[in-house]
């Protein structure tokens, strides 16, 4: 059976705190920086080197590692449903992730937009993920899938059963790769 990883990026696998703004990169930084894709941000007009400096700020090695565990263990396909995905392209996700240590694949990303969708409307996370699943053709019953996110569990309606909620202080703590990879893993 597919297996699949909804995750969030803020919250879950970095500072909940940390704001853009001018910042000063150290020299590895910039480094990393300069050897991020030219196809990292959605809209040039966002690509500043800033934003990817929060990015690789944000993201803790600690929790990345945690991720490789829950990755590696569960060979699930990651789908990416993190607010990252309006300011970063796939290639720019794939990059901040790479940069601090995550060895997995990043598979897809729910749509920005829902059909219809008006700009003054606000679906839920829950939302983006049934979209998802309606946009692969896949029905979700066919599928093992866990969502790890530290939203509101208000945002996930008839996911709560798959859903993983991460304490925002903490990010992703081992008793949640536990429970994701119990989700995930056919029982023994």
């Amino acid at each position: 059976m597919r297996r699949l990883l909804f995750l969030d990026i803020d919250g879950c696998l970095g500072s909940d705190g940390l704001k853009l703004g001018s910042l000063i990169p150290s020299n590895a930084e910039a480094e990393a920086i300069d050897r991020a894709p030219s196809t990292s941000f959605q809209n040039e007009k966002q690509a500043r080197r800033e934003d990817l400096l929060v990015a690789l700020r944000s993201l803790e090695r600690p929790l990345i590692a945690r991720l490789n565990v829950l990755v590696e263990r569960t060979r699930a396909e990651v789908i990416v449903h993190s607010s990252w995905r309006y300011t970063f392209t796939m290639d720019g996700m794939r990059w901040a992730l790479k940069e601090v240590g995550y060895r997995g694949e990043l598979a897809d990303m729910v749509p920005h937009r829902l059909p219809g969708q008006k700009m003054s409307q606000y679906p839920s996370r829950g939302d983006y993920i049934r979209q998802w699943f309606k946009d692969a053709n896949v029905e979700p019953a066919d599928t093992d899938f866990v969502i790890v996110d530290d939203a509101e569990r208000s945002q996930f309606e008839r996911f709560l059963p798959n859903l993983v909620r991460v304490n925002s202080k903490v990010g992703l703590a081992d008793r949640d790769v536990e429970r994701a990879c119990a989700l995930l893993e056919p029982p023994v």
